[in-house]
């Protein structure tokens, strides 16, 4: 009977242990920044990109209307701002820790 005493015992504080590791994670400040951020970036960053990428393929598509090729310095701008693009999702996926702009530096372009 002391034995099954003792092996409740240890459970309870096992089980005990789990609850406070969970609630600790649970409680941890940096996953909670982590998902405001990840909401930031995904409903403003993110809509905002994509407003800026649909005027800058209407300025491209007029530009090429009338010189008949597109804007050198506006493809160098576009594909930084798919890089970007790349960055959020990579960091509202967990794949990457590194913090998109504003919060570190604008990607190059790979040119």
């Amino acid at each position: 009977m002391s034995e099954n005493n003792v092996s409740d015992s240890s459970r309870k504080l096992s089980n005990s242990a789990g609850k406070e590791e969970l609630k600790n994670k649970i409680m941890n400040p940096k996953h909670w920044m982590r998902l405001l951020l990840m909401a930031l970036m995904y409903t403003i960053l993110f809509t905002l990109v994509q407003l800026i990428a649909t005027i800058s393929l209407l300025v491209q598509w007029i530009l090429v209307l009338f010189t008949g090729e597109p804007n050198a310095r506006l493809r160098h701008f576009t594909k930084g701002l798919n890089r970007y693009t790349w960055e959020i999702m990579e960091f509202i996926n967990f794949n990457s820790e590194t913090r998109p702009f504003p919060l570190s530096d604008w990607p190059e372009s790979s040119e």
